[in-house]
């Protein structure tokens, strides 16, 4: 339990606060998304006291801010191994014989041209439920930041709670 309890809490923290610090460096670079957050957060609450997580969690402008400033700033930038199975594995036409562990660096994914309209810059509207027909084509499945299923980081909801309340309190 000591073990399992000092990886959640040094997993836990540099990679809330890497993200954040480079969501809060868009933030400041494109101050109409700043001002636009802001105001959807001063809507919902109008105090600072009147914070609670679950109004948080369903502030739509806030998750799509989070979802781009993860997809821009992975703080975990190596993906899970794979071994290539029995025989050779081709990828990108490139073939890797059986046994070989290979991976893909998270910015390779999450700035490809190929995966993302307009990659680079910072644009939090793409994760939008309605979302405008330039971003229609994205994989937003590309990239999964928490793991998936059994792989998945068991403190993704704590994680998640904790960046919303911060961001909104910074904003």
């Amino acid at each position: 339990m000591l073990a399992t309890s000092s990886v959640l809490i040094v997993a836990g923290s540099e990679t809330s606060i890497t993200m954040l610090s480079c969501t809060m460096n868009h933030l400041v670079q494109n101050p109409d998304k700043m001002a636009l957050l802001a105001a959807k957060i001063r809507k919902a609450f109008k105090r600072e006291d009147d914070f609670a997580l679950s109004p948080l969690r369903d502030l739509p402008y806030l998750n799509v801010v989070l979802n781009e400033g993860l997809r821009m700033c992975n703080s975990t930038p190596v993906g899970a191994p794979r071994v290539v199975p029995p025989g050779c594995g081709t990828v990108s036409g490139v073939r890797f014989p059986e046994g070989e562990f290979i991976n893909m660096h998270s910015l390779t994914v999450s700035r490809s041209p190929k995966i993302w309209y307009d990659s680079n810059p910072f644009h939090p509207k793409r994760w939008l439920e309605k979302k405008s027909a330039e971003f229609g084509m994205d994989q937003q499945n590309a990239i999964q930041l928490s793991g998936v299923d059994l792989r998945s980081c068991i403190g993704r909801l704590l994680t998640w709670a904790e960046i919303r309340l911060i961001l909104a309190r910074l904003v």
